[in-house]
């Protein structure tokens, strides 16, 4: 897998600061239930990646785990995991999608994707992100791809950051733990995706700068296009205290705790 950035990628912190309380609030939901079912699983020495996976044998390269991909047909989310034999660093990564009967009504692209066999070049599925995975079974970055190796309808960022917040798998196969896990790691690090998919319209615009004759959204040289290290407890322990922050300023109700424990309801 090619990278436009030869250099290693860098841990971005969003400016919590600026961040809408209610936002806040539901990016924290998200970041305990993250760690609930990381927790969870680690009870019985499991991780995601090994709840998933479970049942097979040997994880081969390039191939779709499962075969048929993850599909929630009430939401139109899709995802599934892959790992690549040029990528030493990781253990593979999951891709996400929103599926093209997710698009609200009238979304089309801007511009038709540059690869595939599509009913409606316009308004195809949707990329959304990528979630790195560690030997360990944590999550070690999020990445974006470009448009020809996804065989995606260019989307504009506004349009994918409108299809992030559709996603929702919610139900049992092939992982009740694992599909939840991966739905609230997409709330979680929202802030992340979109500053992911701004950096991958900066790299593509300068690609074309550099490029003239080549469309950048199908320039087979370009296929990595944003990638952002992550950490789950740092994330958590950041969002917490700026709600903190904000309630002991307010004097409102008792505050958080910056530990990031469970509330009782999530409990096992």
């Amino acid at each position: 897998m090619l990278s436009v950035n030869s250099e290693t990628p860098v841990r971005w912190t969003p400016n919590w600061a600026l961040i809408p309380e209610e936002e806040l609030i539901a990016i924290q939901a998200a970041g305990l239930e993250v760690k609930f079912w990381m927790e969870v699983l680690a009870r019985t020495g499991d991780t995601v990646m090994t709840d998933f996976l479970r049942g097979v044998d040997e994880l081969y390269v390039d191939q779709f785990y499962p075969e048929y991909t993850v599909e929630d047909h009430e939401s139109s989310s899709q995802y599934y995991f892959h790992a690549h034999s040029d990528r030493e660093a990781e253990y593979g990564h999951f891709h996400a999608y929103i599926m093209p009967s997710g698009l609200p009504e009238g979304m089309r692209a801007p511009k038709p994707a540059p690869a595939g066999e599509h009913e409606d070049a316009f308004a195809t599925h949707c990329h959304l992100v990528a979630i790195s995975m560690a030997d360990g079974g944590l999550p070690a970055s999020l990445f974006t791809i470009n448009h020809w190796s996804s065989q995606e309808a260019c989307y504009t960022r506004e349009q994918v950051a409108e299809l992030l917040s559709l996603f929702d798998v919610n139900h049992a196969a092939p992982s009740w733990p694992s599909n939840r896990w991966l739905t609230s790691m997409l709330r979680f690090f929202r802030p992340q995706i979109l500053e992911l998919l701004r950096m991958r319209h900066a790299v593509l615009t300068q690609r074309a700068v550099e490029n003239p004759g080549v469309e950048p959204e199908a320039d087979e040289e370009v296929e990595v296009t944003s990638q952002i290290p992550i950490d789950v407890d740092a994330q958590l322990i950041d969002v917490t205290r700026e709600i903190n922050r904000r309630q002991a300023g307010s004097k409102a109700g008792p505050l958080l705790n910056t530990e990031c424990e469970l509330p009782a309801q999530m409990q096992a």
